[in-house]
């Protein structure tokens, strides 16, 4: 079934103050340019000025043996108007939290808890015409919420912005949003080249303030205490409600990425590594609660997808 939708944007141009003078003609002004979308299946028409574009929707998703998933929507974009071909990658998943308390005893007691998660994504094509030119998100990002946007312009112009970033030109053909919740953690973009890119998402700092270096010469590391001074094991880690979700249930990132490729290009591969550092808080009673926070252990996987840019295709290969 096609749907037929039709947006219209008036562009206006702002005039700044300058000491040279500019000028300015009646048809620069309140000039409207009209954008149509016609729909059949995963195919999207877009014309825009009399020139047509059309976007390829595609999306595969893989579940590891340790639960760990990963869906990647793929817009294969097919624009004879640029000198390259484009893909705009759209990558979520969840990855599991790994969280386990052990009560060794009535006074002594260890909770197993995520320190950080990784996310690489790396060109492995055998030919060099293809290339990641641009991710979101960028840099560090230390909000709760993480929003940003890829916009493409005919032509091959690619966009990024965050959340209520304005853009000099809101006049785009096709545009894909990330966005994910990050409670306490951090997210840093560690590698940003044109064959690859990765993301840490690591823990921060609870909500009174502890994080990993805090350090009391009495009662040690209380990140996860619940009191100084009372309580068992089992009951004297901090409880669900005042954690953040990244640590009582697991961690959903969701990452853009662009690739162009050259005019021609078959077919080309990602892969996909899922990290997760887990730490080791210890409590144990001596005549008061004392906390000591260990790194612990790491697991990693890896998950392969191929692009076929001539089918318009992505699905996980072995």
């Amino acid at each position: 079934m096609k749907k037929l939708f039709i947006l219209t944007v008036l562009t206006t141009i702002i005039l700044s103050s300058s000491i040279s003078s500019n000028n300015v003609y009646a048809s620069d002004l309140g000039s409207k340019s009209e954008i149509k979308y016609e729909q059949d299946g995963n195919v999207t028409i877009i014309t825009k000025n009399e020139k047509q574009i059309r976007k390829y929707s595609s999306t595969d998703s893989s579940t590891t043996k340790n639960n760990n998933k990963i869906t990647i929507d793929a817009n294969f974009i097919d624009d004879k108007f640029s000198s390259e071909m484009t893909t705009i990658l759209s990558l979520k998943g969840f990855i599991p939290s790994g969280r386990e308390i052990f009560p060794i005893s009535k006074y002594r007691g260890v909770m197993k808890w995520p320190f950080k998660y990784s996310i690489d994504v790396k060109n492995i094509s055998l030919k060099d015409n293809i290339k990641i030119v641009d991710s979101v998100p960028k840099n560090t990002i230390s909000t709760k919420e993480v929003n940003d946007t890829i916009s493409y312009s005919i032509g091959g112009g690619i966009d990024t912005s965050s959340k209520g970033k304005l853009s000099a030109n809101a006049n785009y053909a096709v545009s894909k949003s990330i966005s994910y919740v990050q409670p306490d953690y951090n997210t840093i973009q560690t590698k940003d080249t044109n064959s690859e890119v990765s993301w840490n998402t690591e823990f921060a700092e609870t909500r009174d303030g502890y994080n990993v270096n805090s350090w009391n010469i009495v009662y040690g590391n209380q990140m996860f205490m619940r009191s100084r001074y009372s309580g068992t094991t089992t009951d004297n880690f901090t409880p669900d409600y005042k954690l953040s979700s990244l640590i009582t249930g697991g961690f959903s990132p969701n990452l853009g990425i662009v690739l162009t490729a050259s005019n021609g290009t078959k077919k080309s591969q990602i892969e996909v590594t899922v990290k997760r550092e887990l730490n080791s808080y210890h409590i144990s009673w001596d005549t008061e609660w004392r906390g000591i926070n260990y790194p612990a252990e790491t697991n990693e996987e890896k998950i392969k997808f191929e692009l076929d840019w001539e089918n318009h295709t992505i699905r996980e290969i072995n």
